[in-house]
């Protein structure tokens, strides 16, 4: 067999492969963020994505993993800016646009941070500053507007 007729069948090999293998148009950024059971190709995660389990589920704005893998992160990280920018000039709260939560919390770093490949100490600052501002939005609950 000569070699250009195996590179012609490597090609039409690989060629054929990506047109009836189901080629996503998902991006791999997509999947960043969502930890080490998620599939950016089938845009979901791979673990426990069938189970109802409140203390469990995914998303508790989306009703289940499939859904909430639809959204880039990119778009929820920007969401969540601009809600903290609403509810700082409704409650005239500082902290709302405080350098914790809008550099370090949101900021642009946060699309590609993997909690996966952090240490424990980085994965308990975060789990901190999440907590916090929870807490911070859940007294802006309370306030009228």
């Amino acid at each position: 067999m000569s070699m250009s007729s195996l590179g012609a069948q490597l090609a039409a090999l690989s060629s054929a492969g990506t047109t009836s293998s189901g080629a996503t148009s998902r991006r791999t950024e997509d999947g960043i963020g969502r930890g080490l059971h998620h599939s950016a190709h089938h845009g979901h995660s791979l673990y426990h994505h069938h189970n109802n389990n409140p203390k469990i589920k995914p998303s508790v704005l989306q009703p289940d993993a499939r859904a909430a893998s639809d959204i880039p992160l990119s778009s929820i990280r920007n969401d969540a800016v601009v809600s903290l920018k609403a509810l700082h000039a409704i409650t005239s709260n500082e902290e709302f646009i405080s350098k914790k939560y809008m550099h370090s919390l949101l900021g642009n770093h946060s699309l590609s941070y993997e909690r996966g490949l952090q240490t424990k100490e980085q994965n308990e600052k975060t789990d901190n500053m999440i907590q916090s501002l929870l807490i911070l939005l859940s007294t802006a609950m309370g306030e009228p507007s």
